[in-house]
């Protein structure tokens, strides 16, 4: 977890008191001029959710045999959370085919369907805690055969 106290409370703190970056251009990597805030308690938290599925059940999405299960455990899953409230945003996103990449200059086009999991969609929550977006992660349909990886939004002072 993200401590403050460690770090300082401003950009110039955290460049003094920075690890070493393993970045290998580390010339790019820019810090915000905003100071970090620590999440409080008292404020609900925004999480994206990443919905990581293996190519097989992205194949799902379009195969007459299974896409009815598929969408129907999405469209299920989608309605219950977003009758809790939390939902800020979210889509499903096209298959790595449809894929563009930009590394420095270079600009690489799809597919990427050579990885053993692929980004299907994302979710952004706002939540009391983690606890909360870890337990809705864990019903997401993907959970079960996919990986889905909650990453704890930035919080900027000022």
């Amino acid at each position: 977890m993200f401590d403050i106290e460690q770090y300082g409370s401003t950009t110039n703190d955290i460049k003094k008191n920075r690890q070493p970056c393993r970045n290998p251009r580390p010339g790019r990597v820019m810090l915000p001029d905003a100071p970090f805030r620590a999440p409080s308690q008292d404020t609900p938290m925004k999480v994206t959710m990443l919905i990581h599925e293996a190519p097989e059940d992205v194949a799902a999405r379009t195969d007459p045999a299974r896409a009815a299960a598929y969408w129907g455990a999405w469209k299920a899953y989608a309605d219950a959370l977003g009758a809790t409230g939390m939902v800020q945003g979210g889509a499903g996103l096209q298959g790595p085919e449809t894929a563009t990449l930009v590394r420095g200059a270079a600009v690489l086009d799809g597919p990427y369907s050579e990885t053993r999991e692929q980004l299907g969609g994302y979710f952004t929550l706002e939540v009391p805690d983690l606890e909360t977006a870890k337990v809705w992660a864990a019903r997401c349909p993907a959970a079960a055969l996919g990986t889905i990886e909650l990453r704890p939004h930035l919080v900027m002072m000022g």
